[in-house]
């Protein structure tokens, strides 16, 4: 996030899409799609999540986590019906995903913000936006360009020195060699 071409890569690409509207669509009789205004899941993907964040905050930071972490993940809370009522970012630094032993069910596993308390999630319970990649967990796409972006901050860095010196060098070589006055 310090190469100011990734964080602003990632910005654009975070606000461009946390500002559009996501809606919920039905399949109709005949083939096409409908708006469901009236899906229990309206409100919180198009509206605001939760109490605290609006829905373009919302999407905005899940679509940075999946871009630059690889994975996006909320916690939907459910009433006792199983009804969704909100959505709560997890940052992906505090999520795994894992396979019970015995019974092969995957379940994801939060550790709290004191880094030592776990919770187990069901997978229903879980808003899971995988970035690159395929299979069960996203690749960072970050991760995957560390080596360019790594030069990337080199080259800033050596820039900003070049120019905050003045562009003043210490020597010059012009490439050629002394050997008229060995003759």
């Amino acid at each position: 996030m310090t190469l100011s071409v990734v964080y602003a890569c990632l910005r654009n690409l975070a606000d461009d899409i946390g500002t559009m509207p996501i809606k919920v669509y039905a399949r109709d009789a005949g083939g096409g799609k409908a708006e469901r205004r009236d899906h229990p899941v309206w409100a919180l993907v198009h509206d605001a999540p939760n109490d605290e964040m609006t829905a373009s905050d919302f999407w905005g930071t899940m679509v940075h986590w999946a871009a630059g972490w690889g994975n996006g993940f909320a916690e939907i809370e459910k009433d006792g019906r199983g009804n969704p009522l909100a959505m709560w970012p997890i940052h992906p630094s505090r999520m795994t995903l894992n396979r019970d032993r015995q019974s092969g069910r995957l379940f994801y596993e939060a550790r709290a913000d004191d880094g030592g308390t776990t919770t187990q999630i069901r997978p229903d319970s879980v808003l899971h936006i995988k970035g690159f990649g395929t299979g069960l967990w996203g690749y960072s796409a970050i991760q995957y360009g560390a080596e360019s972006m790594g030069l990337g901050l080199a080259l800033q860095q050596f820039g900003s020195s070049f120019f905050a010196n003045g562009i003043n060098t210490n020597g010059v070589s012009t490439g050629r060699h002394c050997s008229n006055r060995i003759r």
